[in-house]
């Protein structure tokens, strides 16, 4: 007798869905999207895909020159252009200088396929960090379901928060411009989540590292986490003290590039704000994860880690900065889980934390995008009702080289 192939009401919506925003309309296939997940009780992962298609898409229109600053999506617009034009012994060596070996090995393979148009860098980085996302949240979701710790993740209300993450947590804006700052950390994210289930981990965690320097010290405090996790959030108190001495400026010694990162601002400027909210959330974060996580603390480890290196880096907002995108994007992939845990709803102070927890992480991530020159492309009356196919079709605009 043979097994027949069986596919869930619930998928079918997200493979036609895809379908429609693909070769019909992004609107239209967001509209049927959002009509049959309303009237859903339960959906499965593939449902998350969809809202990172179309978020991968947006990134796709970016449009930003150097009129605007010197932001980051248009340095790695430039390196894809000069990978795009190198064979794989010249490749290899650019790769070598710029360093980060594992991420600019992939922007090389991406250039070679698609050469003439950097813009898929931005849609590839922004669907396969949010795929990655997406599996760390499952490993997570298969943690805490064994551990007995919350009730289905699974639900269209589960999905929503999700999509409330990427666009109001981490800020769309964010997302398409810091990449490489994201991709690395949600490969950090997912060897953690996989070491919290006992699976093979360190594969991704190598990775990490070889696509963004700063893992290497998120690698060192997991490590020490992971067996002492009170201790570590003992250590922050210490590393608070020697942030308020400013004794990270030592580091600064080692290398003139080391000196020009600790003296370097943003192109915003000092933002004292963005310093403050952020060490507030996560005091809130962690107190209200600690009514979740009651026992081995596996969940807090990353949160910790992230307040360590806050306090002990306390005057450099630079730095800051990367630390605030680091701890967005975890508690976006958090954030849907942890409403299935009736446990913060019950206690009132925890549920007011995560109030004004979103309330200041909306109001800078507001205050970000009308301060910066961003705009997509998609949004203009000529594109908002095209498909992918469309869209993707579009000239690249030179001038944003």
């Amino acid at each position: 007798m043979t097994k027949r192939f069986l596919i869930k009401k619930s998928d079918l919506i997200v493979l036609i869905s895809l379908f429609i925003a693909s070769f019909v309309s992004i609107v239209a296939g967001c509209i049927f999207f959002l009509f049959f997940i309303f009237v859903s009780r339960k959906i499965t992962d593939l449902a998350f895909i969809f809202p990172i298609f179309v978020i991968s898409v947006i990134a796709f229109t970016q449009y930003t020159t150097d009129m605007q600053g010197d932001y980051d999506i248009l340095r790695y617009y430039m390196h894809y252009y000069v990978l795009s034009d190198c064979g794989i012994k010249d490749g290899l060596a650019y790769i070598f200088l710029l360093g980060d070996y594992f991420f600019y090995i992939i922007v090389f393979i991406i250039s070679k396929i698609v050469p003439a148009d950097p813009r898929f860098f931005s849609f590839f980085f922004s669907l396969l960090t949010g795929m990655i996302m997406l599996s760390s949240y499952k490993e997570i979701v298969h943690y805490c379901e064994t551990n007995r710790k919350m009730s289905s993740c699974y639900r269209p209300i589960n999905m929503f928060v999700w999509v409330f993450g990427f666009v109001c947590i981490i800020s769309i804006v964010n997302y398409t411009n810091i990449v490489r700052q994201f991709f690395s950390f949600s490969l950090f994210i997912l060897a953690v989540a996989r070491h919290m289930n006992g699976k093979h981990w360190i594969i991704f965690l190598i990775f990490a590292m070889l696509s963004h320097w700063s893992m290497i010290m998120y690698a060192i405090l997991y490590f020490i986490g992971s067996k002492y996790p009170r201790t570590l959030l003992k250590c922050c108190a210490i590393a608070f003290v020697f942030g308020f001495l400013d004794i990270s400026a030592i580091v600064a010694n080692f290398s003139d590039r080391a000196a020009a990162f600790f003296t370097d601002e943003e192109i915003l400027g000092v933002d004292k704000t963005l310093m403050l909210i952020l060490f507030l959330s996560l005091l809130m974060v962690i107190y209200v994860l600690s009514k979740i996580d009651t026992d081995e603390k596996k969940l807090s480890v990353i949160m910790y880690s992230i307040l360590f290196l806050d306090a002990f880096f306390l005057f450099r907002s630079s730095l800051a900065t990367r630390f605030y995108y680091n701890f967005t994007q975890y508690l976006t992939i958090l954030f849907p889980i942890m409403i299935s845990s009736g446990k913060i709803f019950k206690k009132n102070t925890a549920s007011l934390f995560m109030i004004i927890t979103f309330g200041l992480i909306m109001f800078y991530n507001v205050k970000q995008i009308i301060l910066a020159d961003f705009s997509y492309q998609i949004f203009s009356p000529y594109s908002i009702l095209d498909s992918a196919i469309t869209i993707f079709s579009a000239p690249f605009p030179t001038e944003m080289l």
